[in-house]
């Protein structure tokens, strides 16, 4: 049996007229949008979809969020402060129903409005497409726009996809790792100075 042809990685969208209709390179159909609070059930049901492993990466705890706590969670995340966010949920059509197969964001810190932390989640069947990269460039560009200087994420030191995922942007980055956790320091702009050690440019 050969194996399925994959299309090349997709450029990343301008969101800026609205949704963004982009074809993964496995051929998968997905929308790029700003979340909307009325997308809450469909973060919820993303969070209910992870499995132990992607539960434990994200939020720190192998149990994530309780169940009975899921579709709460999910309207806090899903009630955004377009000031100090910049929130994007992925959609798919599976079985003739939209599903929330994605969802990333920039939180602007209060005290510094030129830096933001980066969060993804994808869900466990959509990974290993291409669409953590997408989605992180995609925050890159975003934030650019709206003058962010450098973003960071806060990861566990064994998340190894979020390494490269910082490693395929291209821009300088410098990482400090301490009790398990390692936080990563991207400089959107080449001459934006980093905290937390030397700069490390990437090919």
């Amino acid at each position: 049996m050969s194996s399925p042809t994959l299309n090349p990685q997709p450029p990343t969208p301008d969101l800026g007229a609205g949704d963004a209709h982009v074809v993964l390179r496995s051929g998968r159909n997905i929308v790029i949008r700003h979340l909307r609070m009325r997308d809450a059930p469909l973060l919820a049901d993303l969070l209910r979809s992870l499995s132990p492993e992607s539960r434990y990466l994200r939020f720190f705890t192998p149990r994530g969020i309780p169940d009975e706590q899921v579709l709460s969670e999910a309207m806090h995340l899903a009630d955004v402060d377009p000031r100090m966010h910049i929130a994007l949920v992925v959609v798919s059509e599976v079985n003739g129903q939209p599903v929330a197969v994605a969802e990333a964001r920039l939180i602007r810190d209060d005290d510094e409005p030129g830096q933001a932390e980066v969060a993804i989640l994808v869900r466990d069947d959509w990974q290993s497409e291409g669409l953590g990269t997408l989605l992180f460039d995609t925050l890159v560009q975003t934030g650019l726009v709206q003058g962010l200087l450098r973003v960071y994420a806060i990861t566990l030191s064994e998340n190894r996809g979020m390494r490269r995922l910082v490693q395929k942007l291209g821009l300088p980055y410098t990482s400090r790792s301490d009790s398990g956790e390692t936080i990563y320091w991207i400089a959107l702009l080449a001459e934006q100075p980093l905290p937390g050690g030397n700069v490390w440019p990437t090919a």
